[in-house]
């Protein structure tokens, strides 16, 4: 299958093709207001009744912060700042079924030896223009890692005059300087030359036990024009990050015992702790002792070209580099014969050496709009190095060198056909080939799957004001490292030894309805069926001894339907509010089958309802008020041999902003007005009320 993608490449040259932009499963957030809205304008946007927005980023240290609000998408982090690990839902699928991209390069990574699908720490808001969320698999040229959906940030463009930025924010739970977040931006075009440049620094004290966070950012791009009107751009992020792991805080792991609601350090909250992973076939590294930290360094390098041909056809050339290593240090906690603070672990993980490339061409003729291309991706994790390590867990943790290679093919082709004045039809095929390798046994295995997906659509303006879609389509998805080394890990259970671990195959259906309320807002119904077959379970061992492990069950199906809208009462007083239901059920998982307390028929953390109302009232040339109400509903989670419920709860926001003038804005804020403690993830409480203050200058 090598050859695939060269011959793909060869088709390509000689084909047209094009992106439907206004999909009805897409929706469009653009920032800062006044900038914005003119280059919303040009792309075709209608700001008041598209699902396209214009808002403020604030005090949002991430994207995944920021898009939160969505009634489609849920959070499970366990501390407000820094969690790195997979803390993010649509529609019930969790990091290794979404694709994150940033300016078209993806940006999920490995997933192994403790590292993450996704970080969003590695895309902070500080450069950022514009961010999409298509959620589902209806997109073609979005294939594997993709059931989900499909969030894409772009960093704002460099134009001839020159756009600076600065926004500043500090706050806390204790004291006033509990978190820092400090972001700045510069672009400007000199000529065919265009530069842009994002920084930030992120700080937040520990909340739980030993949970300090420390990250800064550094993002520079370059943009050249060529003379045939082409434009080449390189691209390079850079993320340093230290963080603590959070230690037990907890007398008892149980829930069921009296030793659950019992500190062992009464000066930190209640909570469950990390760990430090042990590899494929280690044991996981539970002990954590103060000071505790990993140390993150992060580069990621892109290079994109694009070249319009005539005035219909865009041909696009893209590639991609990830370099993330993390140092982890741990110290005794007293147990194990070593004194309380002395070195147990130092380990160099290279936790990710992906990379991949991606070639399309877009184009219009007459009625139709057409996308063709085709990607690579690489996946590859790169060597452990145990520089030191405890006495006591010697043949846990050990060096290693990578053992698992992971390559994904895709080819897409996808028809926007604009059948007459109301009838628009999406139809799409996507062939994915993955191929990938890890030892087993002492030997290499390999494995080798294909699969075509076929995508259909279609869009009736019932009048102008009114328009329906329905989505019909095959989705596919591919192991990822982490899932790979948890299989082996499985394997020594005897209702797993003779099991292969399957790429899922998801059957999809999506719905939606949109109303524009004239010029001055939109409401919207979807809803959603993803029938998911071969579904990858990831959790615990099913005998109680720590690690965690990986399989395929029968299926999983995830039903929802939410609403959502947007009204301005007044060029003053704007309103927003949304309510999703899901429900998700699993069937035929083979370990619950020998193990009976091992996992209930819900996929975990997905919450029966979520809603939330907001509100933006401009009461004065300088001030603004913002307020907002958010309610999560439910959420299982399996710990322990049985079934948990996390309760439901509500928070209220809320932001008063002044404008000293066109150039600088102060705002002061309150999360959690109510001061509820909550838990977002089973066993690690939130912070209550969080007040903080701000001041963004633009110019």
């Amino acid at each position: 299958m090598k050859r695939l993608l060269p011959a793909a490449m060869v088709l390509l040259m000689a084909s047209t093709a094009s992106a439907d932009k206004d999909s009805m499963m897409q929706d469009t957030i653009y920032f800062d207001t006044v900038k914005v809205t003119d280059s919303a304008v040009s792309e075709g946007q209608n700001m008041k009744t598209s699902s396209a927005t214009v808002q403020e980023k604030r005090k949002s240290n991430n994207v995944a912060d920021f898009i939160a609000k969505d009634p489609e998408i849920s959070l499970k982090r366990r501390t407000a700042f820094g969690d790195s690990g997979d803390i993010l839902t649509i529609r019930g699928q969790s990091g290794q079924r979404i694709m994150l991209n940033l300016d078209g390069r993806n940006l999920n990574s490995t997933g192994v030896n403790g590292g993450n699908f996704i970080d969003f720490n590695t895309i902070p808001l500080d450069n950022i223009e514009k961010i999409e969320i298509i959620k589902g698999g209806s997109s073609a040229e979005y294939g594997n890692n993709a059931i989900g959906g499909v969030i894409n940030a772009y960093t704002k463009r460099p134009s001839a005059d020159p756009s600076l930025s600065f926004y500043g924010t500090m706050g806390g739970w204790n004291a006033n300087d509990d978190f820092m977040n400090i972001r700045g931006s510069y672009s400007q075009k000199f000529g065919n030359l265009g530069i842009s440049l994002g920084v930030s620094r992120q700080e937040a004290d520990e909340y739980l036990w030993n949970s300090d966070y420390r990250s800064t950012h550094v993002a520079p791009k370059i943009y050249l024009t060529t003379p045939w009107k082409g434009e080449l751009i390189a691209g390079y992020d850079y993320t340093k990050t230290r963080r603590g792991l959070i230690k037990n805080n907890r007398v008892s792991q149980d829930p069921d015992s009296d030793g659950w609601n019992q500190t062992i350090n009464p000066d930190a909250p209640l909570s469950l702790g990390e760990v430090f992973s042990g590899g494929a076939g280690g044991k996981a590294m539970s002990n954590i002792g103060e000071g505790a930290h990993y140390n993150v360094e992060k580069k990621l390098y892109s290079a994109s070209y694009t070249q319009p041909i005539g005035n219909s056809m865009m041909f696009e050339l893209s590639a991609y580099k990830n370099h993330e290593d993390r140092l982890d240090t741990n110290y005794s906690d007293g147990t194990g014969g070593v004194a309380k603070g002395e070195v147990v672990l130092d380990r160099e993980v290279e936790v990710d050496r992906s990379y991949g490339y991606k070639a399309k061409m877009d184009a219009e003729f007459g009625d139709h709009t057409l996308i063709f291309g085709a990607e690579q991706k690489n996946l590859r994790g790169g060597e452990i190095d145990v520089k030191y390590v405890a006495a006591s867990w010697k043949g846990s943790i050990a060096s290693s060198d990578s053992d698992h290679k992971i390559d994904n093919t895709g080819v897409f082709l996808s028809d926007s056909w604009k059948f007459s004045d109301r009838l628009t039809f999406d139809i799409g095929m996507r062939f994915d080939d993955y191929e990938a390798s890890q030892m087993k046994s002492g030997s290499r295995v390999k494995y080798d799957d294909s699969k075509l997906t076929p995508k259909l659509g279609a869009t009736y303006a019932v009048t102008q004001s009114d328009k329906v879609a329905m989505y019909v389509y095959q989705s596919y998805r591919t192991p990822v490292a982490n899932e790979m080394n948890h299989y082996i890990d499985g394997l020594s259970y005897s209702v797993l030894a003779d099991k292969d671990l399957k790429a899922e195959t998801a059957n999809a259906i999506d719905l939606v309805y949109k109303h524009a309320i004239g010029s001055k807002g939109f409401a919207r119904v979807s809803a959603f069926y993803y029938d998911i077959d071969d579904y990858i379970l990831f959790g615990s061992k099913p005998d109680g001894t720590s690690g965690r492990i990986a399989y395929n069950i029968d299926n999983a199906k995830f039903t929802g339907v939410s609403t959502d809208g947007r009204y301005d009462i007044t060029s003053k007083l704007s309103l927003n509010a949304g309510l999703a239901w899901q429900k998700t059920e699993k069937e035929g998982d083979p370990v619950s089958g020998e193990y009976a307390d091992y996992s209930d028929d819900k996929v975990d953390y997905i919450p029966d309802w979520k809603g939330v109302a907001g509100a933006s009232w401009k009461f004065s040339d300088k001030f603004t008020l913002d307020a907002s109400l958010n309610y999560v509903g439910e959420r299982s989670y399996f710990y322990y041999g049985k079934s948990r419920e996390l309760d439901p709860y509500t928070t209220v926001d809320a932001g008063l902003s002044y404008a000293m003038n066109e150039h600088a804005t102060l705002e002061v804020y309150a999360e959690n007005l109510l001061n509820r403690t909550i838990e977002e993830q089973y066993g690690y409480p939130t912070a209550g009320l969080i007040l903080g203050a701000s001041v963004k200058l633009v110019f």
